[in-house]
């Protein structure tokens, strides 16, 4: 099923105002005028959404009358309503984004904004488009006073919760986590290798550094909040798991969240994201 949202957002321009579209700050001598950040393009992106899911307006979910939203980068609203999209079981298809100015000039700051939005939205830079129009000198935005923006959303139904059941239909968390393992620590090895670390017992050392159950719970504490949703589940399916036999001397907790990561790793390969295991492997070696 596909929902399709539009949004509208309008704000004045005045003098020595910072000028924040799309989450970027742009050069300029002007600035949309409101409560918050005054983010045109975040709020009608926001409205748009909000639209799509039948879930009201910015106005009603974030009302100007409250003074923790004065100032607020826009960027934090939209991460909130895009946690509202994915409990829903939705995800982006496709945003179209028009912004109606005559100051500033925007072009050059497009790219930066649709990765921004992406990044956000945990979607690729393809499903955004923006563009960029004047009124002709007409109206109160022909004269420079102010400044608009429409956005189209689509968001169609997320299957990815059937897919994982699908990739790890039959599969233990243990025997994922076994897999993941074994991929961690090839690359730990490739990693330290290249690093000039090539000595027998110098290796398996430190390589234990990010192998073993303690250092691991300790890294996963802190690259966590990197994990979409969906890895998230991964984690909790392999830390909540029996877990195979805790070692008798390990530390249960420490053992679990070592299994949580690798179960991750072991799923991502599994599903052949080579891109993004690699991502989260980097966030390990970088921990």
């Amino acid at each position: 099923m596909v929902k399709t949202g539009f949004g509208l957002d309008i704000h004045k321009l005045v003098k020595d105002r910072p000028c924040i579209l799309g989450g970027v700050k742009i050069e300029s001598e002007v600035g949309p005028d409101g409560h918050s950040d005054a983010d045109v393009v975040i709020h009608s992106l926001i409205d748009a959404i909000l639209g799509a899911l039948s879930l009201g307006d910015i106005g009603q979910w974030f009302p100007d009358s409250k003074e923790e939203y004065k100032d607020i980068d826009s960027k934090e609203l939209l991460k909130e309503i895009y946690h509202t999209v994915q409990i829903s079981d939705y995800m982006i298809d496709h945003i179209d984004i028009t912004i109606v100015t005559e100051v500033p000039r925007i072009n050059k700051y497009k790219a930066k904004m649709k990765l921004k939005l992406s990044e956000i939205l945990n979607t690729d830079v393809v499903n955004i488009n923006i563009k960029a129009t004047t009124t002709e000198k007409l109206g109160f935005i022909g004269s420079e006073k102010g400044i608009a923006c429409m956005t189209i959303v689509n968001l169609i139904k997320d299957n990815s919760h059937k897919m994982t059941k699908d990739i790890l239909s039959g599969l233990s968390a243990q025997s994922v986590a076994y897999l993941g393992d074994a991929v961690l620590e090839l690359y730990v090895r490739k990693y330290l290798l290249a690093k000039g670390i090539n000595k027998g017992n110098k290796l398996h050392k430190k390589a234990l550094d990010y192998v073993s159950a303690n250092s691991q719970a300790d890294i996963v504490e802190h690259i966590m909040e990197e994990f979409s949703e969906e890895e998230l589940r991964i984690f909790k399916w392999g830390r909540n798991s029996n877990g195979g036999c805790v070692p008798r001397n390990a530390d249960v907790k420490e053992y679990r969240y070592s299994t949580g990561l690798e179960a991750l790793l072991g799923y991502l390969y599994i599903r052949k994201d080579i891109s993004r295991l690699e991502e989260v492997i980097e966030l390990i070696l970088q921990n």
